[in-house]
This record gives C-alpha cells, structure tokens and sequence, in this order.
C-alpha cells in the first residue's frame, strides 16, 4: 500500500512527460504510455477498491455486489498480460532498430 501511494505520483507525473515530450519515437511513447496507463490502473483499483474492502471499510458493500472477485480477476490475469504483451513490442522496436537500422521504420 505504501509503495502504490507513493509511486501513484510518480506515473501520473510519467504520464504527462510522455504526452508532452515529442523527443522519443512515436511507436516507442505508444507503448510506454500505455504500460503507465495501465500502471496507473492498477494502482487506483488496489487503493481505493481492494484495500478499503482489506481494511473493512464497506465490507458489506463489496460481498455483495462481488467486486473483490473482478478486481482479482483482472489483477492476476488481464493486466499481467496486457503488461506483457506490451513490453514485447517495445522489446520487439528495440531489437529490429538494432538488427535492421535502416529497415527500421518499415518494420
């Protein structure tokens, strides 16, 4: 908890550098800022759903209407993936501007 309060500020600050600055590749910024989006996702479901059921905070509000259930859901499965499924392709972009400098763009 105190690790995603603190680093919560640190994404939404990376958020507005990557929409502000031009200076990195356009294919490059795309991915990064949708891993932050994703981050920052993350970050606000676990503070202000999981951990305010966690701490007992509208316990019954949450058994109800099985809320807990999805968070989880899309914590271990949706987010995981679509993490990885992102930093592929920038691994991917970084690996052909290595092997394929001037083919780079087309790829």
């Amino acid at each position: 908890t105190i690790v995603l309060i603190i680093f919560l500020p640190v994404h939404l600050r990376f958020a507005y550098i990557l929409r502000t600055n031009n200076q990195v590749e356009r294919t490059f910024r795309f991915f990064l800022h949708h891993i932050n989006v994703i981050n920052i996702f993350y970050s606000i479901s676990q503070l202000s759903i999981h951990n305010t059921a966690w701490f007992g905070i509208a316990n019954e509000f949450f058994l109800v209407r099985s809320l807990i259930l999805m968070l989880n859901v899309t914590q271990t499965s949706v987010i995981p993936t679509s993490r990885g499924l992102f930093y592929f392709l920038i691994g991917f972009n970084q690996m052909t501007a290595v092997l394929l400098p001037f083919k780079h763009k087309q790829v």
